[in-house]
């Protein structure tokens, strides 16, 4: 059952939606659920969403910590889901084949395009443009004016073919 799903039958349920304050006991990455042990004591809450959407690989995918406090809401008696979190162990946003995904020990992995942009600029084009006015410097020396040795310049290129990888 979608969130969409849940969201319809509570409002027909007429249930009161309520929440509890655990830890992460364990995290299972393939459901996008995670094990939360309440600080009342109550008994582990299984399953508890940390996406919206279980067993899928798109979306926003916000993963707590283990360990971490957490607030579960629940949407029905049997379905909760990850409200809030005290610590964030990595954070993945998947849109169709782009993914950017933040963690702790690796940094920023991105696969797909990025496009960062103003309303007059964009990443692409400002690193295209300095890669651009690197390879056309003319030098000033003792000895008269110079260039960029050809081999710089090549390298310059396929640096600018990298990014023109990844950035849109």
């Amino acid at each position: 059952m979608g969130l969409r799903d849940l969201m319809r039958e509570l409002a027909k349920s007429g249930e009161e939606i309520y929440s509890v304050v655990g830890k992460v006991k364990s995290i299972d990455d393939t459901k996008r659920t995670c094990v939360v042990e309440p600080i009342n004591g109550d008994a582990d809450l299984l399953d508890i969403r940390v996406q919206a959407e279980q067993q899928i690989s798109t979306g926003i995918y916000i993963k707590p910590k283990v360990n971490s406090d957490v607030l579960v809401t629940f949407l029905s008696k049997n379905t909760g889901y990850v409200a809030l979190c005290s610590e964030v162990d990595s954070i993945e946003i998947k849109i169709g084949t782009q993914t950017i995904k933040i963690d702790g020990t690796n940094g920023m992995d991105i696969s797909g395009f990025l496009k960062v942009a103003s309303a007059t600029s964009d990443l692409k084009s400002a690193i295209g443009e300095l890669i651009d006015a690197i390879g056309s410097l003319v030098l000033v020396t003792p000895a008269g004016a110079g260039s960029v040795n050809s081999s710089s310049v090549t390298q310059l290129m396929l640096i600018k073919g990298k990014f023109n990888t990844f950035l849109q």
